[in-house]
Order: structure tokens, then sequence, then C-alpha cells
């Protein structure tokens, strides 16, 4: 996402460090979450640059779910993480003024998980293409040692 402009290495400044024996799941969460809403608004305020193309490209190719995935995620979060049996009625059940009212409601956070998929598909791209060769031995399970990537 640096190359692209969306985060440079002062942004990462206060990425939490990772243990070797464990990692602070809760503290890396919340800087990914950082990291990806500052990424998405740095994207967001660039129409038209760098990855705009492949981000449509993207969207229109994986329409069919990924929208109803991102409302998912937002309606979930905005709910406490509850399952979604057990939201308002009127959602859980889909009646189409409660999709109405909740798609303008949650309207950025949405948007902004639709960024996110193409966010976690170019970093995946990425660390496929990786010419590191602990990058490889971690993908294929024959890393010597833990080796975290995040």
């Amino acid at each position: 996402m640096e190359e692209e402009g969306r985060l440079d290495s002062d942004d990462l400044r206060d990425y939490p460090s990772l243990g070797e024996d464990r990692v602070a799941y809760a503290g890396v969460a919340e800087q990914k979450e950082r990291l990806l809403r500052l990424a998405y608004e740095r994207f967001r305020a660039i129409r038209g640059g760098h990855g705009h193309h492949e981000f449509e490209r993207f969207c229109a190719r994986n329409d069919h779910w990924l929208h109803d995935y991102a409302m998912f995620v937002a309606l979930k979060e905005h709910f406490g993480g509850v399952a979604w049996c057990d939201w308002t009625v009127e959602i859980r059940d889909r009646a189409e003024s409660a999709v109405a009212y909740w798609q303008g409601e949650l309207a950025d956070r949405i948007a902004m998980l639709h960024q996110g998929r193409i966010v976690e598909v170019g970093t995946m791209t990425r660390i496929k293409h990786s010419k590191n060769p602990l990058v490889h031995q971690f993908i294929t399970g024959s890393a010597p040692g833990p080796i975290s990537l995040v």
C-alpha cells in the first residue's frame, strides 16, 4: 500500500511489535483497522489515481457477493458482534425499508469495507509474488521458526 501512495512509513510507526511466541491480536486488529481506514480515505480522496481501475474491475467481477458481505460486516459491527439472528427483526429478515435505511446509515463503513477487500487481495498478490525466501517458506509451511505476516 505504500507503493500505491495509500500509506507511508510514518503510518506504520505505532504498529505493535510482534513477539516471537505470541501475538497481541487485539492490538494488531486495532492497528490494522486504523491503517485500513487511513488507506481507504486516501484512496477515496484521489479519484482516478493508481489502483482505481483495478478496484472498479474487482468490484464489477465480485458484485454478486461484495456489497452484501460489506453490509453484513457493517451491520454485525453496528449490532456489537452478535449473531445476525439476534438483530432487529426488520434487518434480520431483510425488509426492503430496513435494508434501504441501513445502507444509508452505514454507507461510509460499507464503502470502506469494499475497499478493504481490494486492499487484502492486493496484499495477498504481493505476498504471493514476493521474492523473499522466508515468505515462501511461510506459505509452504517449511519455515524454520515463527514468522508473522500481518
